[in-house]
């Protein structure tokens, strides 16, 4: 990440700046867009984007955004055109399930089998139908931490505490020392987290019915397995071998942009941020023939 004294001067290198969480995302969002109007830097994390775009907005920069995974939160897209914080989430659960696209897949210049997009498809089921439980313990998991930290105890701004009785009425009349922690415990027994893994599976076992797992499962993990189905041959291998997910997370970005199958989400992302900038909306590239 950049260091902070030299922020101002790269968010003036663009007519946009979006935050973002990895390299996965940054790789697969200038693949899909090629838009110059807009630089793409990884903040490490959906906590980082929060902290360093309230930073820049406060600082006057309104140019500069972020785009983090959903995970096991919600979606602000509803507000993405004007939400003052400017940290657009997505709908998905995270960026890379937005490339868990079989025909791009077999229509990539990676693809070196002989498995039709339909065959990639299945394969891709066939490897989120092992995720139902993994998934669900994550989801269980993730609200045991919610239930821990809602409305947490904030730090007092200097000269607000100067004696014990203070120091201690910022921490006991908080929401959080009031109303959450005499919750926790009947959030956190253990059959409290059984009936909500439970409950997280059924949803999850339903997903891969519905077809709705590509936006629902965690895609980093299924990008990573489901390369070798496809990218068979000429993969990098030894000390290259780090490039083979990034690669195939553009090329599949590259197909998708060839063959007219960005996803509607992320042709959103990028009219949103470029309306709120003022500048005019990006023009539809011909699909290939």
């Amino acid at each position: 990440m950049t260091a902070p004294s030299d922020l101002p001067t790269l968010y003036r290198t663009h007519k946009i700046l979006v935050w973002v969480e990895d390299e996965d995302t940054r790789t697969y969002l200038r693949e899909v867009w090629q838009d110059s109007d807009i630089g793409l830097l990884i903040a490490g994390g959906h906590e980082n984007i929060h902290a360093v775009v309230k930073s820049a907005r406060t600082q006057g920069f309104l140019h500069v955004f972020g785009f983090r995974d959903r995970d096991f939160g919600g979606t602000n897209r509803p507000k993405w055109q004007d939400d003052p914080e400017g940290v657009l989430t997505s709908e998905v659960f995270e960026v890379e399930n937005l490339a868990l696209d079989s025909q791009a897949m077999f229509d990539c210049r990676l693809n070196s089998s002989n498995k039709t997009a339909a065959e990639i498809s299945a394969r891709l089921q066939q490897l989120a139908s092992k995720r139902c439980w993994w998934m669900s313990c994550r989801h269980a998991i993730s609200e045991v931490r919610n239930a821990i930290t809602d409305r947490f105890v904030e730090h007092p701004k200097v000269g607000k505490v100067t004696t014990q009785t203070e120091a201690e009425t910022a921490i006991f009349s908080s929401d959080w020392w009031m109303t959450t922690r005499p919750a926790i415990g009947a959030r956190t027994t253990d059959a409290w987290v059984r009936a909500n893994l439970a409950q997280h599976h059924e949803r999850y076992a339903a997903l891969l019915t519905s077809g709705a797992w590509r936006e629902h499962f965690s895609g980093k993990e299924l990008l990573q397995e489901v390369v070798t189905a496809v990218w068979t041959k000429g993969r990098p291998s030894g000390e290259h071998s780090d490039r083979v997910h990034l690669d195939f997370i553009r090329a599949i970005g590259e197909a998708q942009r060839l063959h007219n199958r960005i996803p509607d989400e992320i042709q959103a992302l990028r009219a949103v941020l470029r309306s709120r900038v003022g500048l005019p909306p990006p023009q539809p590239e011909a699909a290939e023939l």
